[in-house]
């Protein structure tokens, strides 16, 4: 297992992944609309691959520690039932995804780990999700519509054992309490 060093892209905010192999979490790629808007919300659509993807790497909370520049984190909520998506406020860098302060996961986005060759310590991209809302046809023959059985079963062990083992807490974007850390700024579609 691997200590990866995180930075968002002006170095303002830093932190520590701890424990983290292709093992203990899950590395994806995520081609939902709420994904795309939230890189595009961000200045950030340089960092979605050629079909709108983003790379997620999900973890439990207690392995994301933030050492420097916490008060820089925002929180956009871009949909009543979507997740919390996570930036910096500095250099609106793309942090990652949470529902609840008690769901011992949380989606990473890859371009946090500061030096680029540590992502090669994720593994490889092991599901390719939502594609349905992907932008032209993905080159990827295994994309998978919405959510493969398998990853939800991962998903499924991984949150009663998370919940069991408490590795929910510590949490770097909630408050003991389970308050966000930063009052989510909501930007839900006009339509």
């Amino acid at each position: 297992m691997s200590e990866l060093s995180l930075s968002c892209q002006c170095g303002e905010v830093k932190g520590t992944a701890r424990n983290v192999s292709a093992k203990t979490g899950n590395h994806l790629v995520c081609y939902c609309s709420d994904c795309q808007r939230f890189m595009k919300e961000l200045g950030q659509e340089s960092l979605l691959d050629d079909n709108g993807g983003s790379f997620i790497f999900q973890l439990p909370p207690c392995n994301l520690v933030i050492h420097q520049g916490h008060d820089q984190l925002r929180c956009l909520k871009l949909t009543q039932k979507g997740p919390l998506r996570w930036h910096t406020a500095c250099c609106n860098s793309p942090v990652a995804n949470t529902f609840a302060a008690g769901m011992p996961l949380v989606g990473m986005v890859t371009s946090f780990i500061a030096n680029e060759t540590d992502r090669s310590n994720l593994g490889e991209v092991r599901f390719y999700i939502q594609g349905q809302h992907a932008i032209g046809t993905p080159p990827q023959p295994v994309v998978h519509p919405k959510f493969p059985g398998k990853l939800i079963r991962r998903i499924m062990r991984q949150m009663v054992c998370g919940k069991i083992l408490g590795r929910q807490k510590p949490n770097p974007f909630f408050t003991e309490q389970g308050k966000p850390t930063s009052k989510p700024e909501k930007r839900y579609p006009t339509d």
